[in-house]
């Protein structure tokens, strides 16, 4: 690992996933029998492929921090009833961990207890104001109030009823603004990206594509002009920095909990890197991949030689999900020997993504042979 990844790869960088579960959910398409490896970053969207029942759910996160966190949401639905679980990880009232964590901790590995020893603060003060992105969003929200838009009008959008609702926000409060100079700026800053936990490697793809201001301008009024807000909890915590009532990720839901619980024992919790990690598993033992983006930060030939091993241990018949911030990531033509690129599924799937980040997204399924 390199002074930078050891650099960006510690502490709480993401302390919830911008990547859209439903999206997941219809890719992967995960059953009671499915082996599942997913990347844990910050352990929403593993907890929610958990709530699916699959046989075994592996979480793998090259920043031990981010399993950390993982085994801290689930010491803590083991141990606690789901309105101290809410109040604490839906951050309604977080210090509340500060009198549980004793019962938690005894549920924790030895060196996540001695990581939440020293860091408890951060999740008692408001998980989601902290981490390199917590910061960032920060920042975000002290440019809208600089351009005049208050807490009250951010919740008009996040509380709209509807897309005609939305439109008029929009077209009212944000699209002028959008395009200033201080906000192209913004989002074009090396410092405030890296800052907010994107990998130089990565920034450099996307800078190649003409710059992030220009991506995430366009993604920004797709989705909120043509995707309904008020069930988006991405848009809800970037612009207000927080939840609105019971709109969370599934895995916070009353309704969710008891299942949630009854499948914490088929997870495992790893800190380490694909590669070695794929190359300690047998040949066909994964029926679902979800990868985030782990290869944007990858040169062409890691990327290929990260897939052919993702390729080994495909079952037949597997699917593999990656995004990409790029808007080109294709998987390499080596690679398709092996797998069929449902173009019209990514296609699909990525317009209907209610999060921002992202400018490209694969399904890949591995051919029977």
């Amino acid at each position: 690992m390199s002074l930078v990844d050891r650099l960006l790869f510690r502490d709480v960088v993401f302390a919830m996933d911008w990547e859209d579960p439903a999206t997941q959910a219809r890719a992967l398409d995960v059953r009671t029998d499915d082996v599942v490896l997913a990347i844990t970053a910050g352990g929403c969207n593993v907890l929610d492929l958990a709530l699916a029942e699959p046989a075994k759910l592996y979480c793998l996160d090259g920043n031990a921090a981010q399993s950390h966190l993982l085994e801290l949401k689930i010491a803590a639905a083991r141990t606690l009833d789901h309105d101290t679980f809410f109040d604490i990880f839906a951050a309604r009232a977080p210090s509340r961990i500060r009198d549980v964590y004793g019962r938690i901790r005894a549920q924790l590995s030895p060196s996540a207890r001695a990581f939440w020893d020293r860091n408890l603060g951060v999740v008692a003060g408001n998980l989601y104001h902290a981490g390199r992105i917590g910061l960032y969003l920060r920042l975000v929200r002290t440019l809208l109030r600089a351009f005049r838009l208050s807490p009250h009008t951010l919740a008009e959008l996040v509380d709209a009823p509807d897309l005609a609702a939305q439109r008029r926000w929009f077209d009212t409060h944000l699209r002028g603004k959008l395009y200033h100079p201080i906000a192209r700026r913004f989002l074009r800053s090396r410092l405030l990206n890296v800052l907010s936990g994107m990998h130089p490697a990565q920034l450099a793809k996307v800078e190649a594509e003409g710059g992030f201001d220009v991506q995430t301008l366009e993604r920004l009024e797709r989705v909120l002009t043509e995707l309904p807000v008020r069930d988006n909890y991405f848009v809800a915590m970037a612009a207000t920095g927080a939840f609105r009532g019971d709109r969370v990720p599934q895995y916070l839901k009353a309704e969710s909990f008891d299942r949630l619980r009854d499948m914490l024992p088929r997870i495992e919790v790893v800190t380490g890197w694909l590669d070695e990690f794929l190359d300690g598993l047998p040949p066909r033992s994964l029926d679902k991949l979800y990868l985030l983006d782990i290869f944007d930060w990858m040169t062409p030939a890691q990327i290929e030689a990260s897939m052919t091993k993702v390729a080994r241990v495909a079952a037949a018949g597997a699917v593999c999900l990656y995004r990409a911030v790029p808007v080109r990531l294709d998987p390499p033509a080596s690679v398709l020997r092996y797998f069929d690129w449902d173009r019209e599924l990514s296609n699909e799937l990525l317009r209907g993504e209610r999060s921002t980040i992202h400018g490209s997204l694969y399904v890949l399924r591995h051919e029977v042979n």
